[in-house]
């Protein structure tokens, strides 16, 4: 378990999937800056993604877990009710943690 309390999802059915999205393709949509761990937090890799691009975390087995966290940068996750970023998924997965790593990772 990483030594904060980050946003976690974990696979309650195997190759649940989960990615991060934009809304739109306006410049409205806020960019953000987020880092993933696969592994408890030992290694943290850039998660890049636009309105047309979004990687697939594949959460292969049921107790697998993604952590993410921002980069202190991030505001604000949306502009308005048309414009935000949000997490799609597949499968069956739950959350924990603390959501607003995703703006202060402290």
């Amino acid at each position: 378990m990483p030594d904060k309390n980050y946003l976690c999802f974990t696979a309650e059915q195997a190759n649940s999937t989960i990615q991060v999205k934009k809304s739109n393709s306006s410049s409205s949509v806020p960019d953000i800056k987020l880092s993933y761990s696969l592994d408890d937090g030992v290694t943290w890799n850039d998660y890049t993604f636009s309105y047309s691009s979004s990687p697939t975390i594949t959460l292969t087995n049921v107790g697998d877990k993604v952590y993410f966290k921002g980069d202190g940068t991030i505001k604000q996750m949306g502009s308005s009710i048309n414009d935000y970023n949000y997490f799609a998924m597949t499968g069956k997965i739950a959350a924990s943690g603390n959501i607003m790593s995703l703006i202060d990772p402290s």
